[in-house]
């Protein structure tokens, strides 16, 4: 889903993840971390973010069970 409510930062994604798939983002985030070569146009910098984030997530899966 496509949202565009705050214009100033443009158009941003959002969506709705189940912990399975939370969990596996959060793998993928760090095995591309973890062979890091420097690879074209990633950005590591968000790779590092995105899996802060994604563990956030987790711990909110755990937190609910």
């Amino acid at each position: 889903m496509l949202d565009e409510q705050d214009r100033s930062d443009g158009p941003f994604i959002a969506f709705n993840f189940d912990e399975r798939a939370v969990k596996a983002l959060h793998s993928a985030c760090s095995y591309t971390l973890e062979k890091w070569a420097g690879e074209g146009k990633l950005d590591q910098e968000e790779l590092i973010n995105l899996k802060t984030f994604l563990q956030g997530a987790i711990f909110e899966f755990q937190l609910y069970k």
